[in-house]
């Protein structure tokens, strides 16, 4: 997967998460805390990514998350060895 389809992939399920609600647009440079989500929905917006992507994001990863570039980084990473993501299988 590419860095487009990952933010791509975040953007969707950012709009899942606010089940309709108005949404502005998601950007790298973003905290993922601006987004005015509780804990509880960052959560649901990992697991949807999780599914929507097919990898497992290693909790202790989460934690240096801050902005949605991280985020996407540790996407990225999904897969490769030593970093603590995997490929669902």
């Amino acid at each position: 997967m590419n860095r487009a389809e990952v933010v791509y992939a975040v953007s969707n399920a950012y709009r899942t998460v606010c089940r309709g609600e108005p949404v502005r647009g998601v950007q790298e440079h973003m905290e993922v805390w601006s987004l005015g989500l509780d804990s509880l929905q960052i959560l649901e917006m990992v697991t949807c990514l999780e599914q929507a992507l097919g990898v497992r994001i290693a909790t202790d990863q989460l934690g240096d998350v801050v902005t949605i570039g991280d985020l996407c980084t540790v996407l990225e990473g999904a897969g490769r060895k030593g970093t603590g993501a995997e490929v669902c299988v």
